[in-house]
């Protein structure tokens, strides 16, 4: 850098007295308000500490902050041009672990300082001997003089740093100035705590002559001096602005003054692969790699071989390749690409295998596997990665980062495999954190468009997210330390939501101890990631750590009983935070850790037993430790249904627990009685199984990643149609393009498997989809009725309805397209497979759902085709097209909420049955026209949902159709009747799916009701050999399809059409059930207080005191002391789910066609009464009002459940019944 200026920074720096000016320059490169300026800053420290003290110096000021910045911006003006990038706010509270305490850190000009901390601590596992014996100190010393002085120094300077806000001020206070001469003044009196320690400090003093500054420098402008001796002898700390970097760079340094001793690089190479190790666990069950040694995992330095394999499935393998090399030179390996990246294009080898180099011998692969190769380099800089084509690399420091964020277990393997794609994109992201980072918000996909650009740049500041997590997560920290649990970098996971418990989990290491005969070693080279220790913890001033898994702990549902019980203990401490505080403030205890496990037989008397205490010493008081057991009989003897029973006993629990731990008896009851008043944390109900098996394995789900691929190919076929870019309003689009795209896809990708193996696949996953949505939707509605929770379950509730709906509805097109199309392939299916195929069937289907929104304009859409061809749903800003269609504008999520509350409380609703005469009609009819009544269906699911499955068996089972008749008749009473069987048979039937009638059906998966060739109709899908498949609890949720349409008057299908006389007898009882809707509208108000009016014919005016009436009069209400009079319009129509039946409800209430709308017609009601209030306030012999306080007719349509219409803008408002009463009130 040049002068280009009149006065150069030495002079002006020259004009102050020394001891003011660093003062002011300390607090400024330490201050929060001028981040931005702290690189300029560093020329002015340069300059102040080269300069000697001038004899008759100004004093400096804040004042004068201002006038030295702009001389560094007068000397070169590119400096300013080179703080583009705003550093972390050092407000923020970031700490992290260093020993048994926590210390806050400070940000500094690079964007990763946790990940450096981090990588020191790991190098000095493998360093610290060595350089001990050379130095006198390690790694770890340094690590801890400089952090603790760091952590010092912010909690003098913090105390003076002005709140934020969103406009920096590029200003220091007085304040600000006086707290950085009290925090110099005191590094005179500092000592270090170890001899180890005064040598790492004497090593990081540099006379400023020997400082080589370097503004350019990728990592630190002052090498590794962070403490400087000036022009004039006094030795000095460096500002704080400059230790993040300074510390990073001397922490390399440090490593490469041993890198050549004997047994150096081996040893550090072996750090990082078990390092690697530990962090892939995350992302699969086994990892493969050569026979652990006594001293962990081999390694071969600078060979070129594959460390580690993960294979998430049987058909993929994750090659992982590390380089380790404590400087930043890479030898590499010649001519020859990487060993994993070799693997992935060789050929095969005389046995028909892939053979994988391992650091001792290797393994061979079947040729089919697809292998994605990764490469991790490790060094002992902080240093940036370029990845090379076909093989994703990065950093030791990025796969820890990756690890920590990682929400799936594939998430590695798909982001690497998306990575080396051979038609990626160019592009360019700096370390691959940002890549990461950008990949997860895209979807878990870099780019998913059809056009891809010739050069991306991705945001190089993603880095932030590690700082930001940290700061998150800083109290769970200190809670860890406080109870001397791992610390966070330990963790494989940790989640924390202020208000609610964190939770955190981590897997143990097996260094050294992984040789064969460890539980985790199921045969040489072969390492289990076992179960993982888990913590709920009450993060508050005694925090509290309970167990959430544990390998001590028993199966099933007392396991899951178990991890239950350390939320609500958790969550109560958080709820009783104040007694609790209060009752251990001024003692020296630190906090509690918890124990569970199962009691013996006979062993307690209550649910809870503490049945041992164990205090050890911790870094801010004792931690006591207690075992928990739990009687598993008692706890569901006494808390079954009875949340409040379950809190008593919680309560009892933790006054023993404070007793024990001696605090004062008045205060542990105040914490018990606060406990007892508030609201129960934990409930369960034990309900009959009505199948054989509970606790299935979770469902395959949605992969982001497979959906962003599939989206991509999709987008692909759509510019190869020719399709331009733009805005498209109508349903062509996705009709002629986008979904016949998609199903082509689809059936290409079905083609590889075979139809039979599809089926047997697909009804195993809707039978888990059908146990774990019932499971999680009771605990939402259990959770919403006996607790205070923190979150909103009604939203809750209908997130997961559409989670699981979704779901269900993939693994149904994928079984109802496979027995249309009856693939042939042999390709065999595993989990990826078949989350791959989920992909396909959820894009084909979303495509074919956004054709039915467009084209029925229940919200204003229309499709987006950008100009990198990626499509999208967005609103239609424009007029519509079809003048004479009407554009509604529903508010779907608040349906969906109505929808999901109304399910909710489903059960707490009472309502007037349809008479036994009109079920009779429905049954009569059905007999006639279908061989079998409702009630055999209904017998026929039930039944089968009950077939006997053995260990063995797979959750969905195979049988033939005479053993399912006879299992029929065994069970059910209808098969000892005369004509049973053929009833049973009939209804059997009804149930089948074949793969002739769904060929010959005109296949539509996205008209849910209209289908009676559909799995959820007909669930009992049958394979080419004859025989059946039987999904036990995917049958109970066919069950309760089946009821809930016929007790709404309809069959679960529409086309093809019942016969007549079933279309006539449910239409009669559809009538029956909205008059009985009538009368419990009356009913509820009558309930409430009011005197009501029901079905007033037009015939009849006089009832209501009128002369005439247009139409006939559903509900009249009134209530002495209240002026209005409510006309009530009660409607019970069927339910709706899919897009036209959604249209058609709108249509129904609100427009006019051959036959006025709902709206019109109560439109013309209300017209009748309002103009006469007092004549209906006679009739329903209500006191007369005053002329200045008369009757107002006010009118409402009343709903059994929530209908579309409400959720649109209208000219009435919607009750329904449950809030009739109370909404009413409110008006």
């Amino acid at each position: 850098m040049s002068d280009v200026g009149d006065t150069s920074i030495r002079t002006i720096v020259s004009e102050f007295e020394r001891e003011s000016l660093w003062a002011l320059l300390y607090a400024s490169a330490s201050a929060p308000e001028t981040r931005e300026r702290w690189y300029s800053l560093a020329f002015l420290i340069n300059a102040a500490l080269r300069e000697h003290a001038p004899t008759n110096g100004t004093e400096a000021t804040a004042a004068d902050l201002r006038r030295l910045l702009d001389a560094v911006e007068d000397w070169d003006p590119s400096i300013r041009f080179m703080e583009d990038f705003t550093p972390k706010d050092p407000r923020d509270n970031a700490r992290i672990r260093l020993g048994d305490n926590t210390v806050r850190i400070f940000p500094g000009s690079i964007e990763r300082p946790i990940a450096d901390v981090d990588r020191a601590l790991m190098l000095a596992r493998a360093l610290d001997e060595t350089l001990a014996s050379k130095l006198g100190f390690g790694i770890s010393d340094l690590t801890a003089l400089v952090l603790e002085h760091v952590d010092n120094e912010i909690a003098t300077l913090a105390t003076a740093w002005p709140v934020a806000t969103e406009n920096r001020t590029e200003i220091v206070t007085e304040s600000e100035i006086l707290r950085a001469i009290d925090a110099m003044r005191a590094h005179a009196g500092d000592a270090p705590s170890t001899a180890a320690q005064a040598s790492a400090l004497e090593w990081i003093t540099t006379s400023i002559d020997q400082v080589d500054f370097d503004p350019h420098h990728p990592q630190s402008l002052f090498g590794h001096a962070m403490r400087v001796v000036d022009a004039d002898g006094t030795t000095r700390w460096m500002p704080l602005s400059i230790i993040p970097d300074a510390f990073g760079f001397a922490i390399g340094e440090l490593a490469e003054l041993v890198a050549d001793e004997d047994g150096v690089a081996e040893e550090f190479s072996r750090t990082v692969a078990s390092e690697v190790r530990q962090k892939l666990w995350k992302f699969g069950r086994t990892i493969i790699g050569a026979a652990e040694t006594v001293d962990g995992p081999p390694v071969v330095t600078g060979g070129n071989y594959v460390q580690w394999i993960i294979a998430p499935s049987p058909q993929r393998a994750l090659l992982v390749q590390i380089v380790s090399s404590i400087g930043t030179e890479f030898g590499g390996f010649g001519e020859v690409d990487p060993a994993a990246l070799q693997a992935r294009s060789v050929s095969v080898s005389q046995d028909g295998r892939v053979k994988v180099p391992l650091a001792r011998d290797g393994v061979s692969l079947p040729p089919s596997v697809e292998i994605v190769p990764l490469m991790i380099v490790a060094t002992a800089h902080h240093v940036m990665v370029p990845s090379s084509p076909g093989m994703m690399s990065m950093t030791l420091d990025d796969l820890a980062w990756i690890s920590a964020t990682a929400d799936a277990e594939l998430d590695l393997y798909n982001f690497c495999r998306d990575l080396s794609r051979s038609d990626l994109p160019r592009y360019f992201g700096f370390e691959t954190i940002n890549t990461w980072e950008m990949w997860r918000a895209n979807g878990k996909s870099l780019f998913s468009g059809g056009l891809a650009p010739s050069m991306m740049m991705l945001d190089p500041h993603a880095g932030d997210a590690e700082w930001d997590r940290s700061v998150q997560l800083s109290s769970v920290e200190v809670g860890l330390a406080a109870l001397q649990l791992p610390g966070l970098r330990e963790m494989a996971a940790a989640e924390f939501e202020p208000g609610s418990p964190a939770h955190v989990m981590s897997w143990p290491r097996i260094d050294g101890n992984a040789t064969e005969g460890n539980v985790r070693v199921s045969r040489a080279g072969f390492f289990e990631r076992g179960i993982p220790c888990g913590w709920d913890i009450y993060v508050g001033s005694y925090p509290v750590a309970i167990p959430t898994s544990s390998s001590l702990w028993p199966d099933g549902d007392k396991g899951i009983l178990l991890h239950k019980l350390a939320g609500a203990i958790a969550f109560g401490v958080g709820q009783v935070e104040n007694e609790w505080q209060l009752a251990l403030d001024g003692r020296d205890i630190a906090g509690y850790v918890f124990i569970t496990g199962e009691a013996d037989e006979n062993q307690c008397e209550t649910p809870f037993t503490v049945v041992q205490h164990r205090t050890t010493a911790g870094p801010v008081g004792s931690i006591h430790e207690y075992e928990v057991i739990v009687d598993f009989e008692k706890i569901l003897e006494v808390g079954d249904g009875h949340p409040a029973v379950l809190r008593e006993h919680m309560a009892a629990l933790m006054e023993q627990i404070l007793l024990m731990s001696d605090v004062e008896p008045a205060a542990a009851q105040r914490v018990r009685t606060a406990w007892e008043v508030a609201p129960p944390t934990l409930t369960f109900d034990v309900a009959s199984a009505r199948t054989k098996r509970y606790g299935l394995a979770l469902p395959v789900t949605k992969d982001l990643a497979f959906t962003a691929t599939a989206e991509r190919l999709v987008s692909e076929r759509v510019r190869a149609a020719g399709v331009a870019v733009g805005q498209y309003r109508g349903r062509e689009l996705d009709r002629d393009i986008l979904a016949r795209a998609t199903l082509e896809i689809l059936l290409t990708r079905l083609s590889e498997f075979d139809r039979d193996d599809i089926t047997r696949w697909g009804m195993i996953q809707l039978e888990r989809v059908a146990e774990h949505r019932a499971q999680e939707l009771a605990n939402i509605s259990r959770s919403a009725r006996d607790l205070d929770v923190a979150w909103n379950p009604v939203a809750r509730y209908a997130e997961k309805i559409a989670e699981f709906l979704n779901l269900r509805r993939g693994n149904e097109i994928l079984v109802e397209q496979a027995l249309r199309a009856t693939p042939s392939g042999n390709k065999p299916i595993d989990r990826i497979a078949w989350a791959e195929l989920l992909a396909f069937a959820d894009v084909y289907l979303n495509a074919t759902t956004r054709s039915e929104n467009i084209h029925h304009q229940v919200n204003p859409l229309a499709i987006d085709i950008s100009e990198s061809y990626v499509i999208s749903e967005v609103e239609d800003l424009e007029p519509s097209e079809e003048q004479h269609r009407v554009r509604y504008d529903l508010d779907a999520t608040a349906f969906n909420e109505a929808v999901a509350n109304s399910r909710m409380r489903s059960d707490d609703l009472e309502a007037t049955a349809v008479s036994q005469a009109r079920r009779d009609d429905v049954d009569a009819a059905m007999l006639m026209g279908y061989g079998a009544t409702p009630l055999d269906i209904y017998t026929v699911l039930f039944a089968l949902a009950q077939w006997p499955l053995d260990d063995e068996d797979a959750d969905a089972v195979e049988t033939t159709l005479d053993e399912a008749l006879a299992h029929l008749v065994d069970l059910t009473l209808l098969g000892k009747e005369d004509g049973g069987g053929a009833r049973l048979r009939a209804a059997l039937g009804i149930l089948i799916s074949t793969a002739d009638d769904l060929g010959a059906d005109h296949w539509k998966p996205w008209h849910s009701r209209t289908r009676k060739r559909r799995l959820l109709a007909q669930p009992l899908p049958l394979l080419s050999n004859g025989r059946l498949m039987i999904a036990p609890h995917y049958l109970v949720a066919v069950l309760g399809v089946y009821r809930g349409y016929l007790e709404q008057g309809l069959l679960p299908w529409s086309q093809p059409q019942p016969p007549a006389g079933v279309e006539t007898a449910l239409g009669k009882f559809r009538d029956a059930k909205n008059k009985a809707f009538e009368e419990d509208v009356a009913k509820e108000m009558k309930d409430h207080g009011w005197t009501v009016i029901t079905n007033v014919k037009e015939t009849k005016p006089e009832r209501l005191g009128l002369a005439s009436l247009q139409t006939e009069i559903d509900v009249v209400a009134g209530k002495a002391g209240e002026s209005t009079i409510w006309l009530l319009e009660a409607k019970d129509p069927a339910t709706v789910h899919a897009t036209p039946e959604l249209r058609r409800s709108l249509d129904t209430f609100l427009l006019d066609a051959a036959k006025p709308s709902y709206e019109s017609q109560l439109a013309r009601k209300h017209e009748d009464l309002a103009p006469y209030a007092a004549a209906v306030a006679g009739a329903l012999n209500l006191p007369t009002r005053s002329q200045d306080d008369p009757y107002v007719v006010r009118t409402r349509f009343v709903t059994r459940n929530p209908v579309p219409a409400a959720f649109v803008p209208g000219k009435f408002r919607f009750s329904v019944l449950e809030t009739l009463v109370a909404e009413i009130a409110d008006e």
